[in-house]
């Protein structure tokens, strides 16, 4: 209160007062005041008891919309392709002590990876590109996913490839939302601890004979355990699907999709009906009706050129017309999906399969969307992917499976590198002339290039050291003598005379 005010407030209190009020109001925002026309929604509580309360319906919402409606279910093929593709590679980057590549270890990480990848999952079902898929939907569709690395000898389980590790794949249900303990700091099936550090995980046990899960809670160290999670807020135990923003509008089209389907089927099926005229042409004694004494309803089949002749009198024919198909449902639909794209994390294009544009639209919407795949990508390998490798390297080393030299960098060893999907090309000519001038300009290398677009270095480098090889085994052979000149049909060069002699003739060959 400045000295105005309080030389007011001596002499009229209200007025002082009122002046405070009044300068209050000019601080805050406008929009914190509700008014009549304007109802403000606010979210008070913290995100673990958000999740308590709505994770599981979010949950089922979104498994109910990819079971049941087609945009969504392609929706989600969409950022796993994004994000995984055919799958994510690794490629190790261990050094020797003077900086250069251990060619040695890295081959040989790469052919036990390879070994490895071929059963990696405890089922046997799936090869390392499909875990990752299966991870990666489920990380989407379900907002988490938990995996249990298993390795070494265990006495329940036999690894499958020769490579003594293993991973389980964990649904999210098997460690329950529900299950909360605050005396052992136990928060939705995670305990903590005073950091907010996750130190174990509690999964329900499965039945295998019927697959039911049991409340049997098994504590697993987060040692053993990796979460993947979609989190919006600080300190959130468990995560939401990608699609919890965009639920309600979601299902919104796809009640309209089949209200209009409907109605078109209707309309295709060109129903009639019958008007009747004023009650004193009735005559009931012409009226059919069964045995228990029900009227039976006329039903007559549309053909072409039919003619009316069973009308009674005073009745009519009309026809419902419903002016189907919409002609607006299209755009209606692009525009509701282009909103719900926003909210997924998707390319509206890639959403709704609508690829009209420009070159430089598409492509402009390309570079919008790139860094987000990018995101997800990037912490779906530093989350997922390099807690596996780190695992398998130890276990190799754990087992003397690896011939390291002597002048290795063992800082290095687990150091590796990871494939990202190739982006596909809008205009295939464009894009490589940009990327052979950004390396004629230094402004990119062959290995970014080659990552950029789905390759593994490691093997383009093979590749190019093989076509090279042959390339010189080639260009050294030589041509054969009696290699024929086939004559160009096209030539009209008149034939020569039976006078000309044999120099003409060569010289016109």
């Amino acid at each position: 209160m400045n000295a105005l005010d309080r030389f007011i407030a001596l002499f009229a209190p209200h007025s002082a007062l009122r002046r405070a009020q009044a300068r209050h109001a000019l601080r805050a925002y406008e929009a914190t005041s509700p008014s009549r026309l304007r109802t403000i929604k606010r979210a008070r509580f913290s995100a673990d008891s958000d999740v308590r309360t709505a994770g599981l319906s979010l949950r089922e919402a979104a498994r109910w919309l990819e079971q049941n409606y087609d945009l969504v279910d392609g929706a989600l093929d969409v950022l796993v392709r994004a994000v995984v593709g055919t799958g994510i590679i690794p490629e190790p980057l261990v050094r020797l002590r003077d900086g250069s590549l251990a060619t040695n270890v890295n081959e040989q990480l790469t052919e036990w990876y390879a070994t490895w990848a071929e059963a990696p999952e405890v089922t046997g079902e799936m090869d390392a590109g499909a875990v990752q898929r299966i991870k990666a939907r489920t990380l989407f569709r379900d907002g988490e996913v938990f995996t249990q690395h298993l390795p070494g000898e265990i006495r329940t389980l036999r690894h499958l490839t020769d490579v003594p590790y293993s991973i389980e794949l964990i649904d999210p249900e098997a460690v329950p939302i529900g299950y909360s303990d605050p005396r052992k700091r136990i928060i939705q099936g995670v305990q903590k601890n005073g950091w907010g550090r996750p130190l174990t995980y509690f999964v329900a046990r499965i039945d295998p004979a019927t697959g039911q899960m049991i409340t049997e809670y098994v504590p697993v160290p987060a040692a053993r355990m990796d979460h993947l999670k979609i989190i919006k807020r600080l300190r959130q135990t468990r995560g939401v699907t990608v699609l919890a923003s965009a639920i309600e509008r979601l299902e919104d089209v796809r009640d309209y999709d089949e209200t209009e389907r409907v109605a078109a089927k209707i309309a295709a099926s060109m129903a009639a009906f019958i008007k009747r005229g004023t009650p004193d042409l009735y005559n009931p004694e012409t009226t059919q009706v069964d045995e228990q004494g029900n009227r039976v309803p006329r039903e007559h089949k549309f053909q072409a050129g039919m003619i009316f002749d069973f009308l009674e009198s005073g009745e009519d024919i009309g026809t419902i017309d419903t002016n189907r198909p919409n002609p607006n449902l299209g755009r209606y639909r692009d525009d509701q999906l282009r909103a719900g794209s926003a909210g997924i994390g998707l390319a509206f294009s890639s959403f709704a399969r609508n690829y009209e544009g420009n070159y430089s639209s598409r492509r402009q919407e390309a570079n919008e969307q790139a860094p987000h795949y990018h995101i997800l990508w990037d912490y779906f390998c530093s989350r997922s992917e390099r807690p596996i490798w780190r695992t398998l390297v130890d276990v190799l080393l754990a087992n003397r499976m690896l011939e390291l030299p002597r002048d290795i960098d063992l800082s290095t060893l687990y150091a590796v590198d990871y494939s990202r999907p190739a982006t596909p090309a809008i205009d295939r000519q464009k894009e490589v002339g940009a990327d052979a001038n950004a390396l004629e300009t230094f402004q990119d290398s062959l290995v970014d290039v080659w990552r950029r677009n789905g390759r593994n270095p490691a093997d383009m480098w093979r590749k190019l050291a093989d076509q090279a090889v042959k390339l010189e085994a080639i260009s050294g052979a030589n041509p054969s003598a009696h290699t024929s000149i086939t004559p160009d049909p096209t030539d009209d060069a008149e034939p020569l005379a039976d006078g000309d002699d044999e120099s003409e003739r060569e010289e016109a060959a």
